[in-house]
């Protein structure tokens, strides 16, 4: 539509009668061109796709069709097509038009804004094949601005899985705080979804530094695991494992160290010193001490895991390196070149191999770092 002959449009709401025009707006577009402006009403001031108009109308079991409404609003200068089977709406006009209807034909409209959701949910889990636009995360973003429903949260858990992947890590907690208010309030502190969305908000926040409230989620959850699960849970160690890693990142390293022993200690119980989840902590906790400055025991422990490592995983793969850097770092701290070296050799030097097969970003990341080392020790 030209900008003209849309402010004409808008225009016309404020000098004339406004319920007299858009009465005879409405007589004009009919039930199809009305509910394009209906549903454009409860979307984001963006772009619609034609796809995504013909699926809403095909399941609200009204008779109307999305060609024909568009037809009819891009007749009344309404709706512009700006590619292919996509279309610019006016949405001034489309807010006035809906904001007139009866508390029935309201209820209508609304709806279509709930079958969008369900659009958009099917379409980003692949059931309806609906490749998404930038558009459509401004109406994803719009949909689940407020949260009422199961269908509109599962949707907001999608987008904040999907800002986390792309590094929008703001977007991902403004969207886990709405997510676990909702499932708080719906469900209860307790159910298991509401703990789920408890630990990725707070792992969000973590992530942007606010230790604070990080920790303060982190405890409140651990409180909850307590009581409902028991302490030797492995749902309560996962707990207190977060709640040790902000600690620790937080600068809290003695706090850190007693809650990263417990688990440590019920983990070699329940699942064994060889246990993956094991050797993690075993990590964890001499990171720990390395940090305050227990050289020999952090020693002590990483070369056991080390050792754990390569008894159950090739050189090459991501558990070995990690271990592996990890020990060189404490043999750095204690100018102990001699065991360096022979760790280097041993179980790293295959990553300076132009051809050498990478399979994690931690490997890479460590590749980098080792050349950087050896160009300083040169």
């Amino acid at each position: 539509m030209t900008e003209s002959t849309r402010d004409h449009n808008v225009t016309a709401l404020y000098t004339e009668d406004q319920a007299q025009v858009l009465q005879e707006l409405s007589e004009q577009l009919g039930e199809s061109g009305s509910a394009v402006l209906y549903l454009a009403a409860q979307m984001a001031a963006a772009p619609l796709q034609e796809q995504l108009v013909s699926w809403v109308f095909e399941q609200s079991g009204q008779d109307i069709a999305a060609e024909e409404g568009f037809a009819v609003c891009a007749k009344l200068h309404l709706a512009e097509e700006i590619e292919p089977g996509i279309w610019s709406i006016d949405c001034e006009v489309a807010s006035h038009l809906t904001s007139s209807l009866t508390e029935t034909a309201q209820e209508k409209a609304l709806k279509l804004r709930q079958i969008a959701v369900q659009f958009f949910n099917l379409s980003v889990d692949g059931h309806i094949q609906a490749p998404l636009i930038a558009s459509d995360l401004e109406h994803i973003r719009f949909l689940t601005s407020q949260v009422t429903s199961e269908v509109e949260c599962d949707l907001l858990i999608w987008l904040a899985d999907f800002a986390y992947k792309n590094n929008d890590t703001a977007t991902s907690a403004q969207s886990w705080q709405t997510i676990y208010q909702y499932l708080s309030e719906t469900f209860g502190e307790e159910h298991e979804n509401t703990l789920i969305a408890m630990n990725n908000l707070a792992e969000n926040l973590r992530a942007l530094g606010h230790y604070d409230e990080a920790l303060a989620l982190y405890k409140d959850q651990l409180d909850i695991c307590n009581r409902v699960f028991g302490e030797d849970n492995v749902s309560t160690l996962t707990s207190v494992q977060n709640l040790a890693s902000v600690l620790r990142e937080s600068g809290d390293l003695l706090a850190a160290r007693d809650f990263e022993l417990r688990v440590l200690e019920q983990r070699k119980v329940s699942l064994g010193e060889d246990h993956p989840d094991t050797l993690v902590s075993m990590n964890n906790y001499a990171s720990t001490l390395k940090g305050l400055g227990d050289l020999d025991q952090a020693r002590a422990i990483q070369q056991k895991v080390l050792i754990k490592q390569k008894a159950y995983h090739r050189i090459e793969d991501p558990e070995v390196t990690e271990a592996a850097w990890n020990l060189i770092q404490t043999f750095l701290l204690q100018d102990d070149y001699d065991a360096t070296q022979d760790v280097l050799f041993d179980d790293l030097f295959w990553l300076m191999d132009d051809n050498a097969v990478l399979q994690s970003h931690s490997q890479a990341k460590i590749k980098d770092m080792l050349m950087e080392l050896l160009n300083q020790k040169a």
